[in-house]
């Protein structure tokens, strides 16, 4: 029985770790050598608690609870990048495949989908497999990532 108990204890500690900032300044200097991904998930009330998992090309790089900033430096080339969250959590991932180039930043806002949200809330990891993945995200420019307000975004 201790065993269970330890288990379920470290693997609950494991799930909670999250890669990300709340404060962008602690983020490292750009790369020249790599491009730079900058991620940041909205704020929001509908799983708040469940953490955005971060990968490129099948690896994960990093997570994101509300209102974290995290940047990633990823070789030069064609590289998929997704989005979802842990395996116990929910279902669903979304997908975005481009071309990168080493030395320029490329900016995304991730967070949950307020046209899915509902049905996400009301039937969990069903509804966020129906809905297409929980955590959509979108490429914007430089002066919308560093202007985003998460205030305005939750009403």
């Amino acid at each position: 029985m201790r065993i269970i108990i330890i288990s379920i204890v470290s693997l609950m500690i494991v799930s909670c770790a999250s890669t990300g900032t709340k404060n962008i300044s602690e983020l490292q200097a750009d790369s020249s050598s790599q491009a730079n991904l900058w991620f940041k998930r909205d704020a929001g009330w509908i799983l708040g608690g469940v953490r955005t998992i971060v990968k490129i090309d099948g690896n994960k790089v990093g997570s994101l609870y509300p209102r974290d900033y995290d940047k990633f430096f990823v070789n030069p080339g064609y590289r998929t990048i997704s989005t979802q969250c842990g395996p116990l959590e929910c279902f669903g991932k979304t997908t975005h495949s481009l071309e990168l180039e080493a030395g320029k930043s490329y900016y995304f806002i991730t967070g949950v989908n307020v046209d899915q949200g509902l049905g996400i809330a009301l039937a969990g990891m069903l509804g966020s497999a129906i809905a297409g993945g929980p955590f959509p995200f979108q490429q914007v420019t430089e002066e919308a990532f560093l202007g985003f307000d998460y205030e305005a975004s939750a009403q």
